[in-house]
């Protein structure tokens, strides 16, 4: 029964996500609302919205392990998995000044999540701070993105096309499978949980970060299949920064957030770090311009060792 409650949020979460990008992004250009800012703000946000439900709900239903891991899991998944899966298939081009910003920023979000952290407690007080460490990003790269032409973000012209009922609809319908895919979801890890005798961190950090970061492996790979693949790269780098500043950030200002587990400062966070990290050398000096099979084996490889290691841990 677990299993099939895993599936079915996981199944939610995805029609939400899609439907909530689609209803959304249709309104704001009905509303004039030019295309760079709904990419940078609603569509982002979109992309984060299954990691911000199963957190919010995890957090209020009493399993903050869950919340917490979901963010750190799904950091680790999209560079080491999705982004080794994507390089592994298409050949990545990097421009190193392009990401060069954003990865900083997503050094530096992850290691101010692990200093809040340090005391056993993600407080209001820190979320807060979170969040206007997110609205100070989102200003930024709207004040670089208007002074670059080629910044455009590519949206659907189609979804602009549908009355203004119908993406009224989408948006009702989204927030309703994506509240229900959380808590299906977050029910289907906990049984799992007690059924197989280990922690909720474990699963939150395997299956839970893995069904929330499905958007973002499904972007990934859309992308680089129609050519746009350093859009691929960023998705990633992009979702990452908003996992910390947004999901956390507005979780832990509704509910301050436990830390239950040692180890998620002593192992999963070093972890986080170190992919984020190793993002520096493939981009800059592995291989000259590209991210490529290699380093796509290599990323997927770190990321099937720190699964082994959580599991036998």
């Amino acid at each position: 029964m677990a299993v099939l409650w895993i599936l079915l949020g996981l199944a939610l979460l995805l029609v939400g996500g899609e439907f909530l990008v689609r209803g959304a992004s249709g309104i704001a250009l009905k509303m004039k609302i030019t295309p760079l800012i709904v990419g940078l703000t609603i569509v982002s946000f979109a992309t984060s919205a299954p990691e911000l439900i199963v957190s919010v709900r995890a957090s209020f239903t009493g399993h903050p392990d869950i919340a917490l891991g979901n963010v750190i899991g799904s950091n680790i998944a999209n560079i080491g998995l999705i982004l080794g899966i994507t390089a592994i298939g298409f050949s990545l081009p990097v421009t190193w000044l392009a990401y060069r910003s954003d990865w900083w920023v997503m050094i530096f979000s992850s290691a101010l999540l692990g200093f809040f952290i340090l005391d056993g407690t993600l407080s209001s007080v820190e979320g807060l701070i979170l969040v206007a460490g997110l609205v100070s990003y989102i200003i930024l790269k709207i004040r670089d993105n208007k002074k670059s032409k080629s910044a455009e973000v590519d949206l659907d012209p189609s979804v602009a096309k549908k009355s203004i009922w119908t993406l009224i609809l989408l948006l009702i319908l989204s927030v309703v499978a994506l509240r229900y895919g959380a808590e299906f979801l977050v029910l289907g890890a906990v049984e799992t949980a007690l059924h197989l005798g280990i922690e909720e961190r474990v699963v939150s950090l395997t299956v839970v970060a893995f069904g929330t970061s499905i958007p973002e492996l499904a972007a990934s790979l859309i992308a680089a299949k129609k050519g746009e693949k350093e859009m691929a790269i960023g998705n990633v780098v992009g979702s990452n920064i908003f996992n910390i500043l947004s999901v956390l950030g507005f979780s832990s200002i509704i509910t301050d957030i436990p830390v239950l587990s040692s180890d998620t400062v002593d192992f999963d966070l070093w972890w986080m770090l170190g992919f984020a990290l190793a993002l520096w050398p493939l981009m800059r000096y592995f291989t000259k311009a590209h991210i490529g099979r290699v380093e796509g084996i290599l990323l997927l490889a770190a990321y099937i060792l720190y699964v082994y290691l959580l599991i036998a841990h």
